[in-house]
């Protein structure tokens, strides 16, 4: 008889298993189905396009191609270094949320380990840094690994290596916002006092970011990501005339191309454009305007200047020119 219960318990523990199994599944299914259709979408859409579903990821105008041209220089100074990768994702950190925010928060991080009042063990509260913590270490790794790159002008080996240095994805320091807002409210939610001096450090932080500006902002506006060739888009716009094919790389100039409002159509640049190749080798054949930069960034300059050793100029004349970049026309 006992025997024959606990055969019969047996065969119920393993049913509420099943059903418990069947329900995790369908979850993940149903959670998993649209995100997985929507990355075979994507690398669907790149086979068809460039004839490699991974073309995004490691094409010739990807994150990976661009690290590969900085590593050359020796502009990428993480890569190997776990150190300087740390150190350089943590500058980014500070300068985006500020050092009496950092202060704060380390506060905060203090507090939910030696509160007893929060419920959870030692584990537990780990655990949950270490999920917050994921966008840093995922950035840390990625500079260390050489797939991404960070720059600002006050590094130590910035001057050294590329004077004159720009900001260049400060903004990756924003991921580790939701860690601090984590552990500001640990801080803040240990005592009234500790809410008063939380307020007052975060109220402290907006007046100095008011007055010094916010860095993001600082490099969108003045970084090497910014917009620094509106004279080239009016020198176009006033030049090309509708039906006109340029030449033109949109990975330099696709702020330049919006700005001079001529047609995308017109543009004869990377990535679609059947005459790009082409173009590249004999560009009288398929532009009558060339604009380029002025130096190896750009492909069509590496490719007309460089490795064709400005054979083009037989057949063009230069229009207009500025510090960064110039036009030039079909003769």
């Amino acid at each position: 008889m006992i025997i024959i219960e606990a055969l019969l318990i047996g065969v119920n523990e393993l049913f509420v298993i099943k059903n418990s199994l069947h329900q995790s599944l369908g979850k993940l299914f149903l959670f998993g189905a649209p995100v997985s259709f929507a990355i075979f979408l994507w690398l669907l859409w790149n086979y068809l396009i460039f004839g490699d579903p991974l073309f995004f990821a490691l094409g010739p105008y990807s994150a990976h191609a661009q690290q590969a041209t900085l590593a050359q220089s020796g502009q990428l100074i993480t890569k190997g270094n776990l150190f300087e990768s740390f150190r350089t994702y943590m500058d980014a950190v500070l300068h985006n949320a500020g050092l009496f925010v950092a202060i704060n928060a380390v506060a905060g991080g203090i507090v939910l380990f030696l509160n007893k009042k929060i419920a959870g063990n030692i584990s537990k509260k780990a655990l949950l840094l270490l999920f917050l913590s994921a966008p840093i270490i995922f950035n840390i790794l990625a500079l260390c690994a050489g797939f991404s790159s960070l720059f600002a002008p006050h590094f130590n080996w910035a001057q050294t290596i590329a004077p004159g240095a720009k900001w260049f994805n400060i903004r990756y320091g924003l991921l580790a916002l939701p860690l601090i807002a984590a552990l500001i409210g640990f801080f803040a939610s240990w005592r009234k006092m500790a809410a008063l001096i939380a307020i007052e450090l975060i109220l402290l932080q907006g007046v100095y970011m008011y007055n010094n500006g916010i860095v993001t902002v600082i490099d969108g506006n003045k970084g090497i990501s910014s917009f620094e060739s509106q004279d080239i888009a009016q020198g176009i716009k006033k030049r090309v005339k509708p039906g006109e094919s340029v030449l033109m790389s949109i990975v330099s100039f696709s702020p330049v191309i919006f700005k001079s409002s001529i047609r995308i159509d017109q543009i004869i640049h990377e990535g679609v454009s059947k005459e790009w190749k082409e173009a590249l080798v004999s560009p009288e054949r398929h532009a009558i305007w060339i604009v380029m930069t002025n130096n190896e960034s750009d492909s069509i300059y590496k490719a007309l200047v460089i490795e064709h050793k400005n054979e083009f100029l037989k057949y063009y004349h230069l229009v207009y020119t500025a510090n960064n970049a110039s036009i030039y026309r079909l003769k």
